[in-house]
């Protein structure tokens, strides 16, 4: 689980609301067009093959009010994640 104080970059954000939306504190109908958006901004960044797949399946999980399965989908962008940021200019 993604804590609130753990939620401080864009993946961990988004999978942080999958997670409320899957124990009750974010309504799923009321979020689901936030959540598509946020999907998207993700694929602006992550354009590899995998991360595509990675973000096409927690798309169509959305689509499909399957939050579990998205935020399976959106974990496996961590460590991807991770290794961008750890990168910083010189």
């Amino acid at each position: 689980a993604i804590h609130p104080e753990n939620a401080n970059t864009p993946v961990r954000r988004v999978c942080y609301a999958a997670q409320l939306i899957l124990t009750g504190d974010i309504d799923a109908e009321e979020d689901r067009l936030p959540m598509l958006r946020r999907i998207e901004d993700l694929s602006q960044v992550f354009t590899d093959p995998d991360s595509r797949a990675s973000l096409a399946e927690a798309t169509e999980a959305v689509i499909q009010n399957n939050h579990y399965r998205c935020l399976k989908a959106l974990r496996n962008l961590l460590p991807r994640e991770d290794r961008l940021m750890a990168v910083r200019p010189s």
